[in-house]
């Protein structure tokens, strides 16, 4: 085969991309296509004061470098229908605990030394 057959045996099995309109400013991304609309707001790792106030909330100690503030939001602009993935929110959905069968949860190796060494920093 030759690279030029290669490359048009590529091509041909290549669907079109949808019409689309793109969004972007410093912080924020987007793309829309067709009735849906998706966007992303990336802000700087979380200070001290915003991880104290999510750390209060969530009660488990946070990982090194929280982005506490970035977002994924999907929206169905003719229902709208919106779902939207936070750092935040998905820090609330880890378990505070340890982890039993069944739970569903995922620890890695490292975790109880990790776990140690953040409850010496912030429960003492």
């Amino acid at each position: 085969m030759t690279p030029g057959n290669y490359r048009d045996t590529i091509m041909a099995s290549a669907v079109k991309l949808p019409y689309h309109t793109l969004q972007e400013s410093p912080n924020s991304r987007g793309i829309s296509v067709y009735d849906w609309e998706i966007s992303a707001w990336t802000h700087p790792i979380s200070n001290a004061t915003e991880l104290d106030a999510i750390q209060a909330s969530i009660g488990i100690p946070l990982p090194e470098m929280t982005f506490g503030n970035n977002v994924l939001e999907l929206e169905h602009k003719p229902s709208g229908w919106k779902y939207e993935f936070s750092a935040t929110r998905a820090l609330k959905g880890v378990k505070n605990g340890l982890l039993e069968e069944g739970d569903g949860g995922v620890k890695v190796g490292y975790a109880e030394a990790w776990l140690k060494s953040r409850c010496m920093l912030c429960c003492t």
